[in-house]
């Protein structure tokens, strides 16, 4: 049990630069790679080449801090300069990863980390 606390404080602590986007606690399967998840990173992460979470998957095959719905931002969705720095989401499920490298590791499907979000 106190394991599983530890573990679920990690993933809320790292989840802040790359996860500008948060979703309440939830653990989604990321849109660029079904079998790894993110823990409060938006309900459509995206996971980056080294394995990172990030809150939207880009078109152009970035990951982005803020999902704005149907575009990605590095800024917040509400900020002016969001509009003009929008990419549209991705919008299939195709595998690819992502160059730019984020905070939070993605968690693969059954692995122990995984098991303990969960679990919360």
């Amino acid at each position: 049990m106190q394991m599983t606390k530890v573990l679920l404080i990690s993933f809320i602590a790292t989840a802040s630069a790359t996860c500008g986007t948060q979703c309440g606690g939830c653990t989604a399967p990321c849109v660029n790679d079904p079998s790894a998840y993110c823990f409060d990173c938006g309900f459509s992460p995206c996971e980056d080449v080294s394995g990172y979470c990030w809150s939207c998957a880009g078109a152009d095959g970035n990951c982005y801090a803020y999902d704005c719905g149907s575009t990605c931002s590095t800024v917040p969705c509400l900020d002016v300069a969001a509009t003009a720095n929008a990419v549209l989401k991705k919008t299939n499920s195709t595998t690819g990863f992502a160059k730019a490298k984020g905070e939070q590791l993605a968690t693969r499907i059954g692995s122990a980390t995984s098991k303990a979000a969960v679990a919360k």
